[in-house]
């Protein structure tokens, strides 16, 4: 079987390789949870078998190009009614008339029988890279397959990590406004605050446990597909580690030249179009003459009760060549050639078309890279601006100057841009993902 190697965003990843157990919870990276949709995988299994089956047809034999033995044999039986007119070449009588029923003819043959096609308009060479073609084909299936896996996998892992973060931040928001009513609550005993203070941050935790139960059943959802993606039938619940990515951007020209050489489906599409072309040229040389070689040795023996030749027996071998050359077939294999080139045509303009589609979407990736990167710059330069405003809004609320309704915005504007930071960072790894999915670079 196979063995294929994953490389997946290895210089993005951070933290441990492996699943680890944390209480009840259990940590998991991207890459263990690609392994282990891989390992599990049916599809993958199957196609695993496609491709060994094609690797198995890959054989000079299949193909026509080595020797053929067989071990023939036939017997038979007659038994009819016989008229035989003999000429004598005597004056009296010329002929003579012999008719009988019952007559038993019993022939014997066995032998053995060699041949070797010696020239054939190079059909046997051309079916012999068509097997390897459908070998490679099978290959390449198989890894648009594991791409398609791995990419869904990621895809929904960055989901589940962008509603943890979002998590995060409520339960800091929700410790927060814990500590304020605590310190409301001490407040108001000495009369230093009202009530109405302690009722809207209380309305505030409400809110926040709300979010929260929203937020936690839609990774709980997420999750159970997640484990359905990885064939995890366990009752255990998952962690995921977060990832600190480098941030760069690819060259363009890269990108592309890495697109032509590498992507799996342009691959796919390439041994395609090498079949096709394969075929045209296996239908034309169908039409070239076939010429063989024979030979046959073994015993022949026959019985007869009528005839003038009573018995014959031959122990002895034969060597010889044949030729065949079709004259007429009604146009299948000029039918068969045309179809042929059209195929090839057809499979050089779907290339072509995804090869097209393929650079278009590596631009559109590109610039949706720089976009983010350029978010995320000023976002984490306004961060620190959210935090100071938060701890001079706070500060002033505690001595009674300002309304509870401007700290609640002062909260909310940090966390989202906290939020906001760690949800573009998860974005910049979807789209490093996509690239490294169109240049093939995330199944090697």
């Amino acid at each position: 079987m196979q063995i294929i190697y994953f490389t997946l965003l290895l210089l993005l990843l951070g933290g441990s390789l492996n699943a680890q157990s944390a209480g009840d919870t259990t940590l998991l990276t991207l890459d263990e949870a690609v392994r282990q949709a891989l390992a599990n995988n049916h599809d993958i299994k199957i196609q695993q078998q496609s491709l060994s089956l094609a690797q198995n047809n890959v054989t000079k034999a299949n193909a026509g190009q080595m020797p053929r033995i067989d071990a023939v044999g036939s017997a038979s039986y007659t038994n009819n009614f016989s008229a035989l007119d003999l000429r004598t070449f005597q004056p009296d009588p010329p002929e003579i008339d012999i008719s009988e029923a019952g007559v038993e003819t019993a022939t014997v043959s066995l032998g053995l029988e060699a041949s070797q096609v010696l020239w054939d308009g190079g059909s046997s060479r051309y079916r012999y890279q068509l097997l390897e073609g459908q070998s490679a084909l099978e290959r390449a299936r198989q890894e648009v397959i594991i791409n398609g896996i791995v990419t869904g996998v990621s895809d929904l892992f960055f989901e589940i990590l962008k509603l943890q973060n979002q998590e995060a931040l409520v339960l800091e928001n929700i410790a927060v406004t814990r500590e304020r009513i605590r310190k409301l609550k001490d407040r108001a005993e000495f009369g230093k605050t009202n009530k109405l203070a302690v009722l809207q941050a209380e309305t505030n935790l409400n809110q926040d446990l709300t979010s929260l139960d929203q937020l936690r059943l839609i990774r709980s959802n997420l999750l159970v597909d997640l484990k359905t993606l990885i064939n995890d039938k366990t009752e255990g619940r998952y962690e995921l580690i977060s990832i600190e990515p480098e941030l760069t951007v690819p060259v363009a020209e890269a990108i592309r030249q890495s697109i032509l050489a590498n992507n799996p489906q342009l691959q796919l599409a390439n041994k395609g179009v090498a079949l096709s072309e394969i075929e045209v040229l296996l239908n034309k040389a169908n039409t070239k003459p076939v010429i063989a070689s024979f030979v046959n040795a073994g015993y022949f023996g026959q019985r007869n009760d009528v005839q003038q030749l009573a018995k014959i027996q031959t122990l002895g071998g034969t060597i010889g060549l044949s030729a065949r050359y079709t004259l007429f077939d009604g146009g299948i294999n000029k039918t068969r050639i045309q179809n042929a080139q059209l195929s090839r045509e057809l499979e050089v303009m779907k290339k072509q078309q995804l090869e097209d589609q393929l650079l278009q979407q590596s631009e559109k990736e590109l610039a949706m890279l720089r976009n983010i990167l350029q978010q995320l710059d000023r976002e984490v330069q306004n961060l620190q601006t959210y935090q100071d405003n938060y701890d001079k809004v706070n500060e002033r609320y505690l001595l009674g100057k300002l309304p509870a309704i401007t700290l609640r915005e002062a909260q909310l504007a940090l966390s989202n841009s906290k939020l906001n930071t760690a949800n573009l960072k998860v974005e910049y790894l979807q789209t490093r993902l996509r690239l490294d999915q169109i240049t093939g670079n995330l199944v090697r």
